[in-house]
């Protein structure tokens, strides 16, 4: 579907007990919890290094899978406006008045 690869890097994730790493491990622990009850792989953990290198890996799948959904609202989108243009192609002139009279008047910003 989608063409964009997007890749994540992480600066800063290099001391294991500041925050930054702490939701590091929280994130693939989560993670790795969900892909054992769905018999997956589980991403590595230790060292350090590893674990960095899952959270990378993680967080670039959030955002492909983001990406990947927002092609498909706009996809879903176009469709809904291509029906309505065709629509309104079709329509009668005396359909098309119609339609604009029953719009709610239009307000000044």
């Amino acid at each position: 579907m989608s063409h964009a690869v997007f890749t994540v890097s992480v600066s800063g994730l290099d001391n294991e007990g500041l925050h930054d790493a702490l939701a590091a491990q929280f994130v693939i622990q989560k993670e790795n919890a969900r892909r054992l009850k769905a018999d997956e792989p589980l991403l590595p953990f230790e060292p350090f290094d590893a674990l960095k290198a899952s959270y990378v890996s993680f967080l670039s799948s959030i955002v492909q899978q983001a990406h990947e959904s927002y092609i498909a609202e706009q996809a879903i989108q176009q469709a809904q406006d291509d029906e309505l243009s065709l629509r309104w192609l079709e329509a009668s002139e005396s359909e098309r008045s119609a339609a604009l009279t029953s719009l709610p008047e239009a307000t000044e910003h």
